[in-house]
């Protein structure tokens, strides 16, 4: 893969992970400067995988899932589609500020939430929230701080 790729260097299961695949990044802008996601899994059979990283990017994926790939014209596995949810839910945070992004990674963790990071001290936050009631509680927590305007967040799961 070239250098558009985007990468974990500290996924959540990393002591379960064995096996890498790509997942295209769908964006609005074409020519947007990451095209790939470079996901962390477990490979259960040739073309089935559990996900052991947080998403940064992909929609439709979580902690967890059940994943097919299949391998593309370049030799890489390429992400196909989940076929068994884990039950858990992923959100996707921007900061504002550092001490913010320290406030809110030390709440999520005081909840049980994983979290990654795409470089210490980065403003983009990836977090798990293992079951629907804590998601819950993420999403209330989250909502009330950009209502504040002190961060951004998405959820990765649209359906």
């Amino acid at each position: 893969m070239s250098g558009n790729v985007v990468v974990h260097p500290a996924p959540a299961w990393r002591d379960r992970a064995n096996f890498l695949i790509a997942a295209r990044i769908n964006h609005n802008e074409p020519d947007a400067e990451w095209q790939w996601e470079q996901l962390w899994v477990r490979q259960l059979s040739r073309n089935l995988f559990e996900v052991c990283c947080i998403p940064f990017f992909v929609y439709g994926i979580c902690l967890g899932d059940y994943v097919t790939a299949e391998i593309d014209s370049e030799k890489r596995y390429v992400l196909g589609q989940c076929v068994r949810a884990s039950g858990h839910f992923s959100f996707r945070i921007w900061f504002k500020d550092e001490q913010t992004r320290l406030e809110i990674c030390h709440e999520l963790k005081m909840l049980g939430c994983e979290t990654e990071q795409r470089w210490e001290g980065s403003r983009l936050l990836a977090v798990d929230a293992e079951s629907e009631s804590l998601a819950q509680r993420v999403a209330d927590l989250l909502h009330e701080k950009e209502q504040s305007g002190a961060l951004c967040y998405e959820t990765a799961r649209l359906s």
